[in-house]
């Protein structure tokens, strides 16, 4: 009777969320992907560290406190978030 009670008063929001994690939520401008630097034997390549985000932008308040690297779950959350 519990799950029926709550299905009833439930609200649902549908948000749509191409490119939500890829936006910083403070300033807006495209996140990018940290290079990460691989060195083997046969030399050094740059690799793309697929599960954070790095917000570039100088003006961005996460970057000037020095907190510009977020989780890409993190961050995808909190922009459904404040979509809300």
């Amino acid at each position: 009777w519990k799950q029926d009670n709550h299905a009833r008063h439930t609200t649902v929001c549908i948000t749509n969320k191409n490119n939500t994690s890829q936006a910083c939520v403070y300033c807006f401008q495209k996140l990018q992907h940290p290079k990460q630097l691989i060195q083997k034997q046969g030399g050094t390549r740059y690799r793309n560290m697929t599960d954070t985000f790095v917000c570039y932008n100088p003006d961005c308040p996460t970057a000037k406190n020095g907190h510009g690297v977020s989780a890409r779950d993190e961050t995808f959350a909190l922009a459904i978030a404040l979509s809300l």
